[in-house]
């Protein structure tokens, strides 16, 4: 009887080891990103750059390659925080913004999400006016995975965006 003791032992392990990896995984890379642009929607609404720079890794680099001189423009992390703190100065509020996940490829540490996103928010223009506006429009996101969790490392404006926008005159 001994004899089977082990060779069951070691079979309900396995059964048991085969359950386990085959349960859903509530940490699998889509899920991380999604938590990411979560992070990213609930800077904007705060206004809160402390969570954008978590965000985006060191390197980040934001592309826009639907230029009207047709040539792709690029900017650095720090110039992205600055236009942010800048952008933050003169944003009263984000009415909506997401983040749609259309296909995600992950390869090792690297992952690149293609997203159709929308942002609708009013800015303070002074004497201007209250400006509305309404953008959307897909991009590529390749994210980074860092020791602490996933990273955007860099986002390519790939489509023409549409926008919609008037501007509420002072009274």
């Amino acid at each position: 009887m001994k004899r089977y003791i082990v060779p069951a032992i070691a079979a309900a392990l396995l059964f048991r080891s085969a359950l386990a990896s085959a349960a859903p995984d509530d940490k699998t890379p889509r899920s991380e990103i999604e938590s990411q642009y979560a992070r990213v929607r609930q800077a904007f609404r705060q206004k809160d750059m402390s969570i954008l720079e978590s965000v985006i890794a060191p390197g980040f680099r934001a592309t826009d390659l639907t230029s009207k001189d047709g040539r792709p423009h690029t900017i650095t992390r720090g110039q992205t925080i600055k236009g942010w703190r800048g952008w933050f100065a003169v944003l009263k509020q984000v009415e909506s913004q997401s983040h749609t996940i259309k296909s995600l490829k992950v390869d090792g540490s690297r992952a690149v999400a293609m997203v159709d996103w929308a942002l609708t928010f009013t800015e303070d223009q002074g004497a201007r006016g209250l400006r509305h506006a309404s953008i959307h429009g897909p991009c590529r996101d390749t994210w980074a995975r860092y020791g602490n969790g996933w990273k955007l490392l860099h986002w390519e404006n790939i489509g023409p965006q549409t926008i919609s926008e008037h501007t509420e005159k002072r009274h």
